[in-house]
């Protein structure tokens, strides 16, 4: 069964890359071709000698035009052809197939349905009145010189016969006209209403980063300038610039992160990098990162601990998992106040590395908590009012995700927020 459908997908060319009617046209070509080899002997046995004689033309003439279509990609120049010889000749075998009693006019009519399917807007109005004037033109042909038909069926049951031919083979082909429409139809919807839902997030996250850029990213940058002038234009004793510069430092380095995760998403949106798997220690890939946290953290009066075995190892992306853990201890950091803890450690259990972030911080708000790692989580002030962005868990559960990794949390109000990352450890 596999082996025909991909004769038949191979046939008829049938893959996004070829267009809706050509792919169509195709398939009507390879039905034609069977259906006009079938009758054929049909035709010979039932008395119609000539009219085998023209189905062996025509069977010639289809498989020429599918050969221009299929295999030398001139689609158009094969349509216009079968658009104007398969008529033409199902008209002149009218003469010989019993004429108006015969099969010939409800086999125009089943030609110029499938015609309709695949020809160009442009040529559907010609072609429509082309087989309406060759129908009407054979008709009054008979009427009036009615000796020009051969009626050469053998006997009344061969003419029952060629009747009951034409309907069985004509419902077919109506049904694969119309089947392999809707089909493609279907399939083009499905394809269009993705692409829909994809241009709906995309308008979306647009919305997100001009917010961020007018806004967001703005009011820090509005801040540092303050500082700046500040310092410029008022002279302060030595613990007043203390201060001013601890706030100024704080600012830069909390815009410093924005912008990081901000050009994390810009990237990751315009161009989509697999993420890059090797063996790393983890101790070494990430003992820099806490030690530098762990200096923030001093300066916020919170208890900072972490213990990471160096016998852990795991799969992953090191740029990628460092921006993970950045920004879930940013995070544990800014929503935790002085004399709180945040506490960092890894075990590796049952073939998985898995990191716990803990704090004992606010927590987070019941509402938040459904929507903490999606872009509509929006941003909230820090027990410093420390200003986020709303990027940060939404990027950590992107790059843990793209990794084959998991990201979850447990959430006391009283105790603060457990952050948890499993990946594939070796």
């Amino acid at each position: 069964m596999n082996q025909v459908k991909k004769a038949a997908l191979f046939l008829t060319e049938y893959n996004v890359l070829t267009k809706l009617e050509y792919r169509i046209f195709n398939t009507m070509c390879v039905l034609a071709v069977l259906i006009v080899a079938i009758s054929i002997p049909f035709s010979i046995y039932i008395g119609l000698t000539t009219t085998a004689l023209v189905m062996s033309s025509l069977m010639v003439a289809l498989s020429f035009v599918y050969y221009l279509a299929r295999f030398r990609r001139k689609y158009r120049l094969a349509i216009t052809l079968a658009s104007a010889f398969v008529p033409g000749v199902l008209c002149a075998n009218f003469f010989y197939s019993g004429g108006i009693v015969g099969t010939t006019l409800p086999s125009l009519f089943m030609t110029l349905f499938l015609i309709m399917i695949v020809i160009p807007k442009r040529l559907a109005v010609p072609i429509t009145v082309f087989c309406m004037i060759l129908g009407l033109s054979v008709i009054a042909a008979e009427y009036f010189y009615p000796q020009l038909v051969s009626t050469t069926y053998y006997d009344r049951s061969s003419f029952y016969l060629d009747t009951a031919y034409t309907h069985f083979f004509g419902n077919l082909i109506l049904f694969f006209g119309i089947y392999t429409l809707k089909r493609a139809y279907y399939v083009e919807k499905a394809f269009a209403d993705k692409r829909a839902n994809e241009l709906e997030m995309l308008n979306q996250e647009r919305n997100k980063l001009f917010s961020i850029v007018s806004h967001d990213l703005r009011a820090p940058l509005t801040s540092i300038q303050g500082y700046l002038q500040l310092l410029k234009i008022t002279e302060l004793d030595s613990q007043e610039r203390v201060d001013v510069e601890g706030k100024l430092t704080d600012s830069v380095g909390g815009t410093l992160q924005m912008l990081d995760n901000l050009l994390s998403w810009s990237k990751s949106q315009l161009i989509k990098n697999d993420p890059v798997m090797k063996l790393h220690n983890l101790s070494e890939l990430l003992m820099p990162l806490l030690q530098m946290h762990e200096a923030q953290a001093l300066e916020k009066g919170i208890s900072f601990n972490y213990e990471l075995p160096d016998s852990i190892s795991l799969n992953c992306d090191a740029n990628m998992l460092q921006l993970v853990v950045r920004n879930l201890i940013a995070n544990a950091i800014k929503f935790t106040g002085n004399g709180e803890s945040i506490e960092v450690k890894a075990q590796n259990t049952e073939g998985k590395c898995l990191i716990t972030i803990a704090d004992t911080g606010i927590g987070i708000p019941k509402k938040h908590s459904s929507e903490i790692f999606s872009l509509n989580s929006g941003s909230r002030f820090g027990t410093a009012n420390e200003k986020g962005i709303g990027l940060g868990l939404y990027l950590s559960w992107e790059y843990t995700m793209m990794q084959n990794g998991k990201i979850w949390f447990e959430d006391n109000h009283e105790k603060g927020t457990i952050f948890y990352l499993s990946f594939s450890a070796v």
